[in-house]
């Protein structure tokens, strides 16, 4: 498969609120040094973000824009734009970025970044 299909199909599938509060699944996808800058500006762990998404009220989120780079062999650079359609009506936007890793099982994200888009 192309792997650039592989990257979106594992980003779509973290959007996914089955996914979200899948801590197995959310275990084997994100690497044990995985690292997320947050639009706040708060960094956070891989243990921090999957007690995060327990609580979370879901969101639906799409991905527009898709891009992939190979920066290795085994790594690559994800950038798209993701659109919030929350129910109040109120879409909003974010740059997204995330970096994979492929190893024993696949791949794996080591780090994941979102900045809020302002009108």
């Amino acid at each position: 498969m192309d792997i650039r299909l592989q990257i979106l199909a594992l980003e779509a599938l973290l959007l996914e609120p089955e996914t979200r509060k899948n801590d197995r699944l959310l275990k084997r996808l994100l690497a044990e040094d995985f690292v997320e800058f947050g639009a706040s500006g708060k960094g956070w762990t891989k243990a921090e973000v999957i007690a995060e998404l327990k609580s979370e009220t879901f969101i639906k989120r799409t991905i527009e824009d898709f891009k992939l780079r190979r920066l290795a062999d085994s790594v690559a650079l994800a950038t798209y734009l993701c659109r919030h359609h929350p129910p109040n009506g109120e879409e909003s936007l974010s740059l997204r970025s995330s970096v994979w890793e492929t190893y024993g099982e696949g791949w794996h994200m080591v780090f994941h970044q979102g900045t809020r888009v302002f009108d």
